[in-house]
């Protein structure tokens, strides 16, 4: 019983460290001179053994550049905008597209148009996998949040504001990374934007950057189109 209290007293030590890492800024648009339409991407699933292992906590040494023949590709068809995203209902829905050789200032962003309604909408960065990563999200259409991914620990809620994007509508998405400054827009207007005082990540060799699109219990039903890199 001490010990269940004494670790739950750690936990939360260690939750408020992480939010005090963390400064509430005012977004600052720089421009970019060069742009990447469509870049290259790794498509993995909760059918890849990657993704599968990460939900099953489990550690296998695979990486998403490994070769992998278990992602489902017929969830992705290409219309004329982009790729329409279709994943019939089942558990733990996973749509991932990794992005790697990212650099330290850039912009990522995408349109998205949602049929069905995901629980989240994510856009990973300072990646080194998921088990280590900083993460931008809109939660349930409700929230959108900013968290933080170390040593396969999740530290939720560092922040977070009332953020939607209604059904059959599209909407763009973007994410900001200007050195330790961290800022998500949606349809060009800042929604969060914050200053990472202590590097909590670290150097990261392979910078990736992860667009992510899942659904708890649920299908995966929705466009996406317009996907830019900016730095």
């Amino acid at each position: 019983m001490l010990k269940r209290i004494i670790d739950g007293i750690k936990r939360r030590l260690a939750e408020y460290r992480v939010k005090l890492n963390f400064r509430d800024v005012c977004y600052s648009a720089r421009e970019y001179h060069n742009i990447i339409l469509s870049p290259e991407f790794v498509y993995r699933d909760d059918n890849s053994t990657y993704i599968s292992s990460f939900i099953k906590h489990e550690e296998t040494g695979v990486t998403p550049w490994d070769i992998d023949e278990k992602s489902d590709i017929s969830r992705i068809s290409y219309i004329d905008s982009g790729m329409h995203l279709y994943s019939r209902l089942k558990k733990e829905n996973w749509m991932c597209f990794f992005y790697r050789d990212v650099k330290d200032r850039c912009s990522f962003s995408f349109d998205i148009e949602d049929h069905k309604g995901l629980d989240e909408i994510q856009v990973s960065f300072h990646c080194d996998s998921l088990r280590e990563r900083y993460r931008f999200m809109i939660r349930n259409n409700k929230t959108a949040v900013f968290e933080v991914i170390k040593n396969s620990r999740f530290y939720k809620f560092v922040r977070q504001r009332r953020c939607s994007v209604p059904l059959n509508e599209k909407h763009k998405i973007s994410v900001v990374v200007d050195g330790n400054h961290y800022s998500l827009l949606v349809d060009k207007k800042p929604v969060l934007s914050l200053r990472d005082r202590k590097n909590l990540i670290g150097n990261v060799k392979d910078n990736k950057m992860i667009m992510i699109f899942y659904n708890r219990n649920g299908e995966i039903n929705c466009d996406v189109s317009a996907i830019e890199m900016q730095y």
